[in-house]
C-alpha cells in the first residue's frame, strides 16, 4: 500500500475530533475532490460532512453545494485556501483555514463575527489598521444578522416564527426580538402580545445587557424581579396565543447561564482560597443566596404555580431543572464547607501552638484546579482535589480530635453548653473521620442531653402539677 499523503493526514487530524470519529474512513484519502483541492487552484473551498450510514466522510466543492449536504448533516466542516495555489507541507498551516457550520450558516456567521472577528479587529493590535467604514459595515452586518435570526428560519416573512429560536443566544436577544416584533409586526394578535412582552422585558433588559455591572449583593433583587416578569409573560394571553413552552425553556436556560456566569466571575480562584475567611464567606454566601433564589424560583413557578389547576397557562414540559445552576450551587456549598474547616483549623492552631499544621500543604490541591468549573468534564479534577485534601487532613485529624475532646467533651455536666461549643467547630466535626474518632464522646453527649431533657420535664411537671404531654396536646399543632 502506498504511503498516505501527509497533507491529508493533517486535514484528517483537524476533522476527526469534530465528527468524533473512532475509525478512520479510508475513502477520505482517495477522494478526488480533496485531491483537486490540494493540488490545483481550481477549487479553493470544500465542505466535509460525515455520513453515519456509510461511515464515510463526503467531500464536495462549496460552490456546488448550494442545496446543502445530501445526507442531511447538521455539522459541516469547511476547509478553504487563502491563495489559489497547490498546498504542500511547507505552506499548509499558513494557507488552510478550517471552520465549522452548525445547523445554520447565518448563525455560524453571526457567532464568528460577534465572538472572533469584531473583538479581534477592536483589539489594540488591529484597531488603528481598520478603516472606520469597514467597522461600520461590520456592525451593520451584525445588526442585520441579529434581526434576521430573531425572526426564525423563514426569513422571507416579516413576522418571525415563535417556535424557531435558533438565533436567540442570550436573554437580551430574546428581549430585543419581541421589541422588534412589537414595533413592526403586521399580525395584530402577535403584535399585541409582543407589546406586552416588550413592556415586561424592558424592566429587566438593562440588567442582562451587562450583568457584570450588578453588585453581587444586588443580584438577588434582579432575580426576584426577573421571576415576576417571567410569570407575567407566561401568564399573558389565551389558548394558542401564549408564550411557547420550548421558547420559555430556552429563555430559562439562557438566564440560568447568565446568572451562573455572573457568579463565577465574582469568585476568581485566587480569592476563593487566599482571601480572608470573612471576605470569602461573605462572597460565597451572597453567591449561594443568589443561586438558591433562582433555583427555588424556577421550582416554584414551573412545578407549583404554573402546574396548578388554576394556572392560566399550564407548564406541560417535564420537570425543569438547570444542571449548570444545580451543579454550581452544590459546588459553592462544598467550597464554603471547606473554607469553614480551614478557618476552624486556623483557630485551633492559634489556641494550641503544639499542633503541627501545614496549611499550605493541606489546601494545596484546590489551588491546582478551577474550583468553579462545574461541568461533567471538570468534575474528575475537583473530586481528585477533594480526595487529596481528605488525605492531607487525615494526617492531623487525630491531633484535632484530641484537642476537641478536651475543648468540648471534657466536661459534659452541662450538655447544652457542650452543644454550643460544637457549633463553633461544626465544619470539622462534620467530617466523616472526625465523627468516627469522636463517636464515643458524641454518644455520651447525646445520652446526657436525654437525661437533661428528662430532668427539665420532671421539674416542670413537679412545679406545675400538669403532665407536659397533655399541655402540648392542648396547645394544638405547632407551626414549624
Amino acid at each position: 500500500m502506498s504511503e498516505i499523503d501527509p497533507r491529508k493526514k493533517y486535514l484528517l487530524n483537524q476533522v476527526r475530533p469534530i465528527f468524533q470519529l473512532s475509525e478512520v474512513p479510508r475513502s477520505f484519502f482517495t477522494d478526488p475532490v480533496l485531491d483537486d483541492f490540494l493540488n490545483t487552484p481550481q477549487i479553493n473551498a470544500v465542505k466535509i460532512t460525515f455520513d453515519a450510514d456509510s461511515k464515510s466522510l463526503e467531500v464536495s466543492p462549496i460552490k456546488q453545494s448550494e442545496n446543502g449536504s445530501a445526507n442531511g448533516a447538521t455539522i459541516e466542516v469547511c476547509i478553504t485556501k487563502i491563495r489559489d495555489e497547490e498546498i504542500n507541507m511547507d505552506n499548509i498551516q499558513q494557507q488552510i483555514i478550517v471552520s465549522t457550520i452548525n445547523s445554520s450558516p447565518l448563525l455560524t456567521l453571526l457567532n464568528q463575527l460577534k465572538n472572533v472577528y469584531l473583538p479581534t479587529l477592536e483589539s489594540a493590535k488591529w484597531a488603528d489598521k481598520v478603516d472606520n467604514n469597514i467597522k461600520r459595515l461590520l456592525d451593520e452586518l451584525k445588526a442585520g444578522l441579529d434581526n434576521s435570526l430573531s425572526k426564525g428560519s423563514n426569513l422571507n416573512l416579516y413576522d418571525f416564527d415563535e417556535n424557531d429560536f435558533l438565533g436567540i443566544l442570550s436573554p437580551a436577544d430574546e428581549f430585543e426580538a419581541w421589541q422588534n416584533v412589537a414595533r413592526s409586526s403586521t399580525n395584530p394578535s402577535l403584535q399585541t402580545r409582543a407589546q406586552h412582552y416588550d413592556e415586561e422585558f424592558s424592566k429587566i433588559h438593562k440588567y442582562f445587557q451587562n450583568l457584570k455591572s450588578i453588585e453581587i449583593g444586588g443580584l438577588k433583587d434582579v432575580i426576584d424581579q426577573t421571576l415576576e416578569v417571567l410569570d407575567s409573560v407566561w401568564s399573558y394571553g389565551k389558548g394558542n396565543d401564549m408564550f411557547k413552552d420550548k421558547r420559555m425553556e430556552n429563555l430559562l436556560d439562557l438566564i440560568s447561564t447568565a446568572i451562573g456566569g455572573r457568579i463565577q466571575a465574582e469568585l476568581p480562584d485566587s480569592e476563593i482560597w487566599s482571601s480572608s475567611f470573612l471576605d470569602a464567606k461573605s462572597k460565597l454566601s451572597e453567591c449561594l443566596k443568589a443561586c438558591k433564589t433562582w433555583a427555588e424560583g424556577l421550582y416554584t413557578y414551573t412545578q407549583q404555580i404554573w402546574m396548578s389547576k388554576t394556572a392560566v397557562h399550564r407548564w406541560r414540559n417535564e420537570k425543569y431543572t438547570n444542571v449548570f445552576i444545580t451543579n454550581l450551587m452544590k459546588r459553592l456549598e462544598e467550597i464554603l464547607d471547606i473554607r469553614t474547616q480551614h478557618d476552624e483549623l486556623l483557630r485551633i492552631y492559634s489556641m494550641q501552638k503544639g499542633l503541627k499544621i501545614n496549611f499550605e500543604e493541606i489546601f494545596s490541591p484546590f489551588k491546582q484546579v478551577n474550583s468553579l468549573h462545574v461541568s461533567v468534564y471538570a468534575l474528575p479534577a475537583w473530586q481528585n482535589a477533594k480526595a487529596q485534601y481528605s488525605k492531607n487532613i487525615e494526617a492531623v485529624e487525630s491531633d484535632i480530635a484530641n484537642y476537641l475532646r478536651q475543648e468540648i467533651f471534657a466536661d459534659l455536666s452541662n450538655p447544652s453548653q457542650a452543644v454550643k461549643e460544637m457549633e463553633r467547630w461544626q465544619g470539622l466535626l462534620s467530617r466523616p473521620n472526625m465523627m468516627k474518632l469522636l463517636q464515643v464522646e458524641r454518644d455520651q453527649l447525646l445520652a446526657n442531653l436525654f437525661t437533661y431533657v428528662d430532668k427539665i420535664k420532671q421539674e416542670f411537671e413537679s412545679q406545675s402539677g400538669e403532665l407536659i404531654d397533655e399541655v402540648a396536646n392542648d396547645a394544638g399543632p405547632q407551626r414549624p
